[in-house]
């Protein structure tokens, strides 16, 4: 199952214009959105036994690549579409304190770049 999808997901922020003009994600244009939507898978390929939830991280302190926006909104949109997962999208630090993180069962690292973790203990 994790191969199918890593390679659906990549398929759909394809299809979606990967390489496109940095924006956030709610600006993701509509035609974009449409090229995602129908590259995505209309159920999992296997049902969790539990729901499921996704931090996808988008924060960025490097270079910010144009393709963030669009992967996350990728992401959303195939949990949305197969019921996999959630998936949350944050650009926060806080998010990966004990008391955020423990809510999440995974974490995605949408092109992050730069060191992201300055606290010390946000990086044990």
């Amino acid at each position: 199952m994790k191969a199918t999808m890593t390679r659906t997901l990549l398929a759909a922020a394809a299809a979606a214009g990967f390489l496109a003009p940095a924006a956030a994600a709610s600006d993701v244009p509509q035609d974009a959105i449409q090229r995602i939507e129908r590259a995505l898978p209309k159920e999992a390929s296997a049902k969790p036994k539990a729901s499921r939830k996704l931090l996808v991280c988008t924060l960025a302190k490097g270079f910010k690549h144009g393709s963030i926006p669009y992967c996350a909104e990728t992401i959303v949109r195939m949990g949305k579409a197969t019921g996999a997962f959630e998936a949350e999208v944050s650009d926060d630090v806080s998010m990966f304190e004990r008391e955020n993180l423990d809510r999440f069962d995974a974490i995605v690292f949408d092109n992050s770049t730069g060191t992201l973790f300055e606290n010390a203990e946000l990086r044990k």
